[in-house]
């Protein structure tokens, strides 16, 4: 808002902005995208994949600027990189090899894991999760570390994942998902609870208590 403010373009006055915030719910990312839409806005700035997808699913013509999307070839928001086309273009600020580095760094801080699990929301992490999951699983086999794919849905399933991981003295990387932003506190907590060495996605994690973390840096 500074920033456009500084270039001439002020809320309320020259420029209109409507806000939408979805906690990675999927059934208020289709009813907001609707709604954004049916205001034919000139321009929509998305942020995550689950989100730029409903408004994909709700316009071919409004110009769509998508930023922290992982993989946006993969999830068919554009043709190709260099030339995106259609009505989406955007940002990118990951890579899939990242997931190796995750399981890398976790094992470099507590080398007695032997077991190591990954968890992601299949219905908002990108490709399902199958965009993180192969470079995880070729990680592990190199350091002789057992890979475990962790799905969850609900705070239930997330405390449920990671009691599991305490018994068996393994080790967690969190996904680059929104759900798992979203839900960082309880992943942290219970991490923190059944000592289950974690790396996160986002420096936000630490700061909220989690144990380390490795990503793109958004200052």
């Amino acid at each position: 808002m500074q920033e456009l403010a500084r270039l001439g373009w002020i809320d309320g006055r020259n420029l209109r902005i409507e806000q939408r915030w979805t906690s990675a719910d999927l059934n208020r990312t289709s009813t907001f995208a609707k709604e954004l839409v049916a205001a034919h806005p000139d321009i929509v700035l998305t942020s995550t994949t689950p989100a730029t997808a409903g408004l994909k699913r709700e316009s071919s013509a409004i110009p769509i600027v998508f930023t922290i999307v992982s993989d946006p070839v993969g999830a068919g928001f554009v043709p190709g990189l260099p030339r995106p086309g259609g009505n989406m273009t955007g940002f990118t600020q990951t890579d899939a090899g990242m997931a190796g580095k995750w399981l890398g760094l976790l094992k470099e801080i507590a080398p007695g894991i032997n077991r190591a699990g990954i968890i992601f929301n299949p219905d908002t992490a990108p490709g399902g999760g199958q965009f993180f999951l192969g470079s995880f699983e070729a990680s592990a086999k190199a350091l002789a570390v057992e890979s475990i794919a962790l799905p969850v849905r609900s705070d239930a399933e997330i405390e449920a994942a990671i009691t599991g991981l305490g018994r068996e003295q393994a080790g967690l990387a969190a996904m680059d998902d929104s759900f798992v932003r979203v839900h960082g506190p309880t992943i942290i907590s219970s991490s923190a609870r059944n000592n289950v060495p974690a790396i996160f996605s986002g420096l936000g994690f630490v700061r909220e208590g989690g144990l380390i973390s490795y990503a793109a840096g958004f200052h």
